[in-house]
């Protein structure tokens, strides 16, 4: 489909572009230009965050491989910068700030960033050559890059450099195509020009040689939004285009290969971003010829349906809804399954190669009707294929720039007239829940401290499985499991289960959670003899032969606990249910308060995540605001036959799903609480209490 408006700096950059703005032209942008920007325009205070920006620059140690940030993910969730060449004709002298590269970004810009809960930022700018020959480097373009990485590594966030333009490109060919008053100034002679391509390698051989020992450089991003395609033949299928023009100068398969192999003569570590041509649409994905290279990772920006949604011009179309999306004349349903049906070829890519994706790009016009819920939906999509993700864009405090360039400012909330107002809304409390689940930055990209008791296969960086609300679920703890339910999820009992069985469903694509009791002992279970006395309490009522324990005694229990979840990661689960975690409200024969459960619970998590599993946290409502940090999921028994579920809802807003569970014994039906379950994001079922195969989904209804 062809892209009218590639980037959304069309409107606001270019139509204003022409006036005249000030007299004056400073030859670089400059730190101390940084520091005196930061006063211009009032700054709101950032609003709570998990995550404060520090004071002074971190000493940032590479213990850990990069590339690791890029595999069984999400572990890098942020924004887009952009920036590009100033031309005074064009932008004036106050638009983009004086140059020679603008607007200006301040230490504060990146501080507020880092404290709404970004952990990196892709620098989406100019390349170090010049556009035109003898295509050499621009010392002050590289001044301002350097600067940028500095900003960044002072705020604690990772950093990717990704080039707009550069030799025989220029900014024009990404925002204005056809676009009156431009003439003169397109450039898009790399894709004709021998040269300009030898230009294009050489300058990433210059870029990786200058930024390889950078610790805060986490990605080398070889062009956005290569696009040979639309601009020279007015092309927007990918087979057309492959069919004509394959191993030509235009097919960009045939160039990024010899700039991975430029780079890796000077670089053999810093991941390489490479994404289609077609403005790297997902529809081109599975085009792209993968690199003879292990440490380079796949990227898609996605905008769909851009003209029909994310860029459309007034309110027209909502999410959800119905409107015609495949240009057939026909009204299509435009809703999380139309999102997951659009993004499967990544899955497909994934599967065939083996090879990591992000998505570095994607974003909505700020007043779309629906633009919270389609964020959520799309952001929690990501999180379910381990994607890494930047949304474009976080704006500078710049007035001149900020004030024209806005559509995309989730700052300033769903109100189109409102230019410079930062104002809390529901779209950027989506995207701060996704940011909220950050737990790296350069600060803590380090080992945690070994004791006797953590393996050391487990030593890496927030490898578990995040899991996102809407996920279908069966629940089934006795044997043998039916593994034929169409459900995204099974909780399955630890010792009874097979690993064939988890195995199996693996291999249908689902994620596998082992059942445990972390605050009942129970006779029947392989380990009961190694409970100390001591440890055992009252009778658990109504299950025969369980007893609470002293979760106080967590020197004691830990051996078992440990071994069990031992078990439970070799085995292959990818997360653990633990059941009974709320004995303090429970007559259990001892004496334990809130204190006693949060330490025990929150020691569990620690230990669930040091082994790569996830870990849910079970009924305990009136604990989830000290534990919602250190849980990935919750699991709700009767919460809307007893009326507490509302309590769990921060786990949605955080971007973590709530599995809920109702039981038929209480008389309770689907249609009874189906659609509040809807209502709050939660994934519900109907289950027998024995918990046998037999289920009713509400997704089903």
């Amino acid at each position: 489909m062809k892209r009218n408006l590639f980037i959304i700096i069309c409107f606001g950059l270019f139509l204003v572009a022409c006036v005249d703005r000030g007299d004056d032209v400073p030859p670089v942008v400059t730190q101390e230009l940084a520091d005196v920007t930061e006063t211009a325009v009032p700054i709101p205070t950032p609003r709570p965050s998990p995550t404060a920006a520090p004071d002074v620059a971190p000493s940032v140690p590479a213990t850990f491989d990069k590339f690791s940030l890029w595999v069984d993910g999400p572990h890098l969730r942020g924004a887009n910068i952009w920036q590009a060449i100033v031309i005074p004709e064009l932008d004036g002298l106050e638009f983009k700030g004086p140059g020679p590269v603008g607007p200006p970004f301040t230490q504060e810009d990146f501080n507020r960033l880092a404290a709404l809960g970004a952990n990196y930022v892709s620098i989406s700018g100019p390349g170090l050559f010049t556009e035109t020959p003898p295509y050499e480097l621009d010392p002050g373009v590289q001044e301002n890059l350097d600067n940028l990485l500095a900003m960044i590594e002072q705020a604690d966030m990772f950093a990717t450099i990704s080039i707009r333009t550069g030799p025989g490109r220029s900014e024009f060919t990404l925002c204005c195509a056809g676009e009156p008053g431009f003439d003169g100034y397109f450039n898009d002679t790399m894709w004709e020009d021998p040269a300009a391509q030898d230009a294009w390698v050489e300058m990433w051989r210059t870029i990786a040689d200058r930024y390889k020992d950078n610790p805060i450089v986490v990605g080398y991003k070889l062009m956005v939004e290569p696009n040979s395609s639309g601009v020279f033949f007015d092309i927007y299928e990918p087979d057309e285009f492959y069919d004509q023009y394959a191993g030509t100068l235009y097919d960009w398969n045939q160039l990024y290969p010899r700039i991975v192999a430029a780079i890796r003569e000077v670089d053999t570590e810093t991941p390489i971003l490479i994404g289609g041509n077609g403005w790297s649409g997902v529809a081109w994905l599975n085009y792209l010829e993968p690199v003879d290279d292990p440490r380079t990772v796949y990227i898609v920006h996605q905008y769909e349906p851009q003209e029909g949604y994310t860029h459309q011009e007034g309110r027209k179309h909502s999410y959800p809804g119905e409107f015609d999306l495949d240009y057939d004349g026909e009204d299509d349903s435009f809703n999380r399954a139309w999102l997951d049906e659009f993004l499967s070829p990544i899955d497909t890519f994934k599967a065939r190669y083996g090879v990591p994706v992000a998505v570095d790009e994607f974003g909505v016009n700020r007043w779309s009707p629906g633009a919270a819920e389609f964020m959520a939906d799309q952001m929690a999509l990501f999180e379910e294929k381990g994607m890494n993700h930047a949304l474009w864009e976080w704006s500078t405090s710049w007035e001149p720039f900020a004030s024209d360039v806005y559509d995309m400012n989730y700052l300033l909330g769903p109100d189109p007239d409102n230019h410079l107002q930062e104002v809390p809304n529901e779209l950027l409390d989506v995207i701060t829940g996704f940011w909220a689940r950050n737990e790296i930055r350069p600060s803590t990209f380090t080992a945690p401290a070994q004791s006797e008791n953590t393996p050391q296969d487990t030593l890496s960086a927030a490898t578990w499985w995040q899991p996102t609300p809407g996920l279908t679920w069966q629940w089934q703890l006795d044997q043998p499991v039916d593994t034929s339910y169409d459900v995204a999820v099974y909780d399955v009992d630890l010792f009874e289960t097979e690993t064939a069985v988890i195995a199996d469903l693996h291999a249908q694509g689902k994620k596998v959670i082992c059942y445990l009791s972390a605050g009942s002992w129970e006779e029947w279970r392989p380990d009961a003899d190694q409970f100390p006395p001591a440890v055992l309490g009252n009778d658990y009522d109504g299950w025969p032969g369980e007893k609470w324990l002293d979760i106080r005694q967590i020197d004691q229990l830990a051996p078992i606990m440990r071994a069990r979840l031992d078990l439970c990661r070799d085995k292959g689960f990818d997360a653990v249910e633990p059941d009974n975690i709320d004995g303090y409200t429970n007559d259990t024969g001892f004496p334990l308060t809130y204190d006693d459960q949060l330490a025990y619970n929150i020691w569990l998590a620690e230990e669930a995540h040091v082994r790569g599993l996830a870990i849910g946290l079970k009924n305990d409502d009136e604990q989830v605001t000290d534990l919602l940090p250190y849980f990935d999921w919750a699991l709700t028994e009767d919460c809307f036959d007893q009326g507490w579920c509302e309590e769990m809802s921060p786990f949605i807003v955080a971007g973590k799903p709530v599995f809920a569970a109702e039981y038929t014994d209480t008389g309770i039906t689907a249609d009874d609480f189906c659609p509040q379950a809807e209502a709050l994001g939660f994934s519900a079922i109907l289950k027998h209490r024995d918990l046998d195969a037999w289920v009713e989904v509400c997704s089903d209804y």
